[in-house]
């Protein structure tokens, strides 16, 4: 895991535990406890596809995607983490071995933003790779 910007090391330690659990949940298929690490404004933007906007589409999203790939177990693996001002930006890739589609692989890129003491995601990017 390769660190850049503003005390290096403290950002790994700032989101790391937000992160893996927000990964955690996912892999869980358990939208509901996963949704409570999204930015009210959170979207999600699938790189030359559609983007989605807010916490109920992306779960209708999350529920429409299950249905066409069928369940997989997500490896979500976070590779950079830089900070500017009140916000992080998490780097990585994920692969996710599905019941219907096989062994599907992407790039993200998610930027999290400062909320009192914790972080919550805002945008996250995905791009097939």
């Amino acid at each position: 895991m390769r660190e850049r910007g503003n005390a290096a090391g403290q950002v790994t330690k700032l989101l790391k535990p937000i992160f893996e659990d927000f990964s955690k949940h996912l892999q869980a298929h358990d939208f509901a406890k996963a949704a409570v690490h999204l930015d009210p404004d959170y979207v999600v933007v699938h790189a030359g596809h559609k983007a989605i906007y807010g916490r109920e589409a992306l779960k209708k999203s999350y529920e429409e995607a299950v249905q066409k790939y069928g369940k997989g177990t997500p490896k979500i693996t976070p590779q950079e983490f830089h900070k500017s001002g009140s916000f992080i930006i998490v780097c990585g890739h994920t692969e996710t071995n599905t019941e219907k589609m096989g062994l599907k692989k992407a790039n993200f890129t998610h930027l999290w933003r400062k909320h009192g003491d914790t972080y919550l995601l805002l945008y996250d990017e995905v791009k097939e790779a």
